[in-house]
């Protein structure tokens, strides 16, 4: 799933809402929610970059997806919140243990 198709983003989303609003939950938990790190090959993400750019957009494609996964993360607590205030939502950061590992 590409996190910079709106589509998978609102699916995502939707997901989520679905889940707060058809269960008793206390929370909601995202793991591996970043792109995957290059292992030498690419993600294919270049159609969703590339309709990115032809729509105006300037950053760098490293930028455009930390932009992606940060709008995910907000509009996920945003949207669960709007539905139960008191719902606890967490995120599991990518852990780099050295700096530059992954690089």
């Amino acid at each position: 799933m590409d996190p910079g198709s709106k589509e998978v983003q609102e699916f995502v989303i939707n997901v989520a809402e679905d889940i707060v609003r058809r269960y008793a939950v206390d929370g909601l938990h995202i793991d591996d929610y970043f792109y995957p790190y290059s292992d030498g090959t690419e993600f294919p993400d270049s159609a969703t970059f590339s309709d990115y750019q032809r729509q105006g957009g300037t950053m760098l494609k490293a930028d455009w997806r930390r932009s992606n996964v940060n709008y995910l993360v907000e509009s996920l607590y945003n949207r669960i919140h709007a539905i139960r205030p008191k719902v606890k939502f967490g995120v599991s950061p990518f852990g780099i243990w050295k700096s530059g590992t992954p690089a």
